[in-house]
């Protein structure tokens, strides 16, 4: 029979494997979970940066697709304010219209973020957050509202333009698709804009 202390130390030891291999699998769930989702815009460049560190050209297309999500994020968390509030029916529209397209270009581009093994952000970043704040109790929220998506469409489509001289077939081929679609969301922008406007 094994003395009292030789058994302490046995399951002591036992102890020790099962608390190890239980922490070696929760790290490698942590890390199958954030493939290609992170909780923010900054996290999930920081891990980007990590994975491409000596790949120029990957991390270059992660930027683009990681800005132009997150400026995606915010247009459809704007928007759902937009319709939680009496609004004009132009205003309504809009916002209907871009969450419907914004949300299918996000999924399309989260799509091609896993293909790639590039992480995009599961939500806005805090900087983010305080502008919605800001916009959200704002007076003139409609005019707010057009003004701010009109200057963040038009930052996506330098970025899309940008991603139609990229070498990597995917990412050029993702530029110029969306490239398209974001020139007719920034003239339903604009239409709601000069309705608001001639108020």
């Amino acid at each position: 029979m094994m003395k009292m202390n030789e058994m302490r130390g046995y399951l002591a030891g036992i102890l020790i494997v099962w608390v190890l291999i239980g922490a070696c699998t929760n790290t490698g769930n942590r890390n199958r979970s954030n493939k290609y989702g992170t909780k923010s815009i900054d996290s999930a460049q920081n891990l980007n940066r990590q994975k491409f560190l000596a790949d120029s050209l990957n991390r270059q297309s992660s930027n683009y697709l990681v800005k132009a999500y997150s400026n995606s994020l915010f247009t459809i968390k704007l928007s759902k304010a937009a319709i939680d509030r009496e609004v004009h029916p132009a205003t309504h529209r809009a916002a209907t219209f871009l969450i419907e397209k914004q949300s299918d270009f996000n999924k399309k581009t989260a799509h091609l973020a896993e293909n790639l093994n590039i992480s995009v952000p599961e939500n806005i970043g805090n900087k983010q957050e305080k502008k919605l704040d800001r916009l959200k109790n704002n007076d003139g929220f409609e005019e707010h509202y057009f003004r701010t998506l009109l200057d963040l469409h038009e930052k996506t489509l330098r970025i899309l333009k940008e991603a139609e001289n990229s070498s990597k077939t995917a990412i050029k081929d993702w530029g110029k698709e969306n490239r398209t679609h974001y020139l007719q969301y920034i003239d339903t922008i604009t239409t709601g804009q000069k309705i608001i406007d001639s108020l």
